[in-house]
Formats: C-alpha cells, sequence, structure tokens
C-alpha cells in the first residue's frame, strides 16, 4: 500500500485481511487525496476520513443464517464445532460471532469447539483439522466461516472417511465447494455475490474520484 500511494496512483480499492495493520497506510492514501475504499473485509477506522466508504456483505447476519440452518439439520440436538478463520478478519469474526448467536436458540446443541484458526490456506486448514481429529470425531455439526476453511475442512473428513457423516455448513459458493454440496460432503453454504461487491466498490470509487 506504501508503494502505491509513493507511485501516485489514482485510487485503490482494499480488501484488507486484518482489520488494524491497514489502517495508518491507507489512511495516509487518503490524506495525500488518493481514496480509498474498502471491500468485503471491513477495516477499523471512520468513513470519509480512514477510507471513503465499505462494501461488503452483512457478515454477522450471513453467520446467523449458517447457525441457524446447522441448529435445523441437526434437529435442535447435537455438538457442534466452530472453526474459525483468522484472528483480525473482520468479516469472518462477524461471521462466527453471528453463529454463536444463532446457535443460542437451541439450548440442546453444545459447542465443543470454537477457539482453533484455520489460517489463510486451505493447506493449513486441513493440518489444523487433522489436529482436531478427536473432537470432529465427536461433533454432529461443523460450521466453517470462510471458503478457505471449508475447503481444509472438508478436506480432512474426506482423509479420514467422515465427510457426509457431519452436518458441515460452509461459506462461499465457489465451484469446489457447490461440488462437494451436490456430493453430500457439504450441507449448506452462505453464499455471497463477490461479484457485485467489486462492481460496487470501483463504481464508489469512480464517483469518488470525479
Amino acid at each position: 500500500v506504501e508503494n502505491l500511494v509513493s507511485e501516485g496512483v489514482a485510487g485503490i480499492v482494499m480488501t484488507p485481511i486484518d482489520d488494524t495493520v491497514l489502517k495508518r497506510p491507507l489512511a495516509a492514501a487518503m490524506q495525500k487525496g488518493i481514496p480509498v475504499v474498502i471491500m468485503d473485509s471491513p477495516l477499523k477506522g471512520e468513513p470519509g476520513k480512514d477510507f471513503v466508504s465499505t462494501v461488503s456483505t452483512n457478515n454477522y447476519r450471513g453467520g446467523e443464517m449458517a447457525g441457524e440452518q446447522l441448529g435445523k439439520l441437526l434437529d435442535g440436538k447435537g455438538k457442534v464445532v466452530l472453526f474459525r478463520f483468522k484472528q483480525g478478519s473482520a468479516s469472518a469474526s462477524q461471521r462466527e460471532a453471528g453463529f454463536l448467536e444463532a446457535i443460542k436458540k437451541f439450548p440442546d446443541i453444545q459447542v465443543i469447539l470454537d477457539n482453533r484458526y484455520s489460517g489463510t490456506t486451505a493447506r493449513e486448514a486441513q493440518s489444523t483439522a487433522l489436529k482436531m481429529l478427536a473432537k470432529l470425531k465427536e461433533a454432529d455439526g461443523i460450521f466453517c466461516s470462510t471458503e478457505p476453511s471449508t475447503f481444509g475442512m472438508l478436506a480432512a473428513l474426506k482423509r479420514n472417511n467422515l465427510a457426509g457423516s457431519k452436518k458441515l455448513v460452509g461459506f462461499d459458493a465457489s465451484q469446489g465447494l457447490m461440488e462437494g454440496l451436490k456430493q453430500g460432503e457439504i450441507q449448506a453454504l452462505v453464499a455471497q455475490y463477490p461479484k457485485k461487491m467489486g462492481h460496487e466498490a470501483v463504481k464508489a470509487l469512480v464517483a469518488k474520484m470525479k
């Protein structure tokens, strides 16, 4: 981001993987007259000052939808695991908070694990999931808050012949995850509209530049 600012770009659309670290360099861009639009994952700061605006999914509601659906899939009873994404990721954190709030509506569902982070890639997620195997075998349902964590969890379940026997709810609707849904290895996906997010973010940036 600092390089982009020094190069004097006309505007920046950014999807921050951390909601704090990039606040300073992006605010510096704004101060130099380079408009910044945040897309997908929110950034801590003040709209109009630290960035122009944010274009994103209502991630908290997305997490609630996942929790409500997993509760229905389990007929309101059982044990579940929340597979978190990465500390500092605002979008994933909001989904995870929404999920936990929705699961509270099912008094006979117990969250047996909610403090494991998948990391940013499917490979990291698979490695972490394999270390959780004892809890996964005990669980009836699993929620993964991002596409990489869902992919990684699915791979770990497949490797241990658990795919399909656990109610797996994931986030995003990429081709690979849709295939898992068709095969019955994933029971539900919360879908976003990433193309629309990108389109609206660029429109907002150009409007500000004009």
